[in-house]
């Protein structure tokens, strides 16, 4: 499977966990049985998409050093969308040991993700000067350089 593949199944799998947060966080849910069951059954679902994540995000894990700037940036954004989803999701389902483990995934990731990108970064910056620097190259918005009369 091609990274942008996987990467659209990560974007659809977070997706749906974004729409697990819109459950209700009232913890009195047992009052109501009907909303009581509602709320298991997407529990149920959201195990499941957390093991189909988990598989996933491991795949991709293997493959980030190959992944261009444009992929990073979109991992990296799956990955935040999650994260802004812990807390209600720990809230909600209560918080087990599997839990933990893909927790700390996206938290390793995420840092991995971010230091890649910085690294990318200052690699283009040097290029970039390196470059202007052997070319000898004139920026006229940074220096200024060699003045031409022109006349008329």
């Amino acid at each position: 499977m091609l990274s942008s593949e996987l990467l659209g199944e990560i974007d659809v799998l977070v997706d749906h966990v974004e729409r697990t947060c819109d459950a209700p966080g009232n913890l009195n849910l047992q009052r109501n049985n009907l909303v009581y069951e509602v709320v298991t059954m997407v529990g149920e679902d959201y195990r499941l998409v957390q093991r189909e994540l988990f598989v996933r995000l491991k795949e991709i894990e293997d493959r980030m050093e190959s992944l261009s700037s444009s992929e990073l940036t979109r991992l990296l954004s799956a990955l935040k969308r999650l994260e802004e989803c812990r807390e209600k999701l720990v809230a909600l389902f209560v918080n087990r040991r599997k839990n933990v483990v893909f927790w700390d995934l996206i938290r390793q990731m995420t840092t991995k993700l971010v230091e890649m990108k910085e690294k990318r970064e200052q690699k283009k910056l040097e290029w970039k000067k390196s470059t202007n620097e052997s070319n000898g190259f004139w920026n006229p918005f940074v220096e200024s350089g060699p003045t031409v009369s022109v006349s008329v």
